[in-house]
């Protein structure tokens, strides 16, 4: 297949799309990949994705105008290639927290749970150590961040709910 390699932004008021002219290189055509707003560098970080190959690289995008992609390089090679996982951003750590999705050598339908970390210093993957079995409801607990993950791994549909325990077991529910 045919893989489209545009970036395109949605105005919330007016509800149309604008194409992004990034200039530079891209990540390339690829489907079924993670992208998490980070906000406190204003930017997208899209990880991951296929097109005939797994791929594991992570890529940012600031959201100023004119602005270009830029290839992170994490300090460790983190998860592998995979696609169809999810993902989701940890605003209390500042990190891009992957889970499950398709990949390896050989392909099967992994059950880890990675995190990469975005902060002023060069990104890094570590595993956390945690992981879910493969039903269509799971919950786990990473290091006080509860995740809840109800997928239909059919038709390709991952939702992830993840709530953040800050401290003295208070709940803040993140939005996707």
């Amino acid at each position: 297949g045919s893989w489209l390699d545009d970036t395109w932004s949605l105005s919330l008021g007016s509800q149309a799309w604008t194409q992004l002219a990034a200039s530079g290189p891209t990540p390339g055509g690829r489907f079924r990949a993670t992208a998490i707003y980070d906000p406190v560098r204003d930017r997208m970080v899209v990880y991951g994705g296929f097109n005939g190959a797994y791929f594991k690289d992570v890529w940012a995008l600031p959201l100023s105008p004119g602005a270009s992609w830029l290839q992170l390089s994490p300090a460790w090679n983190g998860p592998g290639g995979r696609y169809n996982h999810a993902a989701f951003y940890d605003p209390p750590r500042g990190r891009m927290v992957v889970f499950g999705g398709y990949g390896g050598d050989p392909v099967i339908l992994r059950n880890d749970v990675w995190a990469l970390t975005l902060g002023p210093a060069a990104p890094a993957f570590e595993i956390t150590g945690a992981t879910f079995d493969n039903s269509r409801y799971t919950s786990g607990d990473v290091a006080n961040l509860t995740v809840t993950i109800r997928s239909n791994w059919a038709t390709g549909s991952v939702q992830v709910s993840p709530i953040i325990k800050p401290h003295l077991g208070q709940e803040v529910a993140l939005s996707q």
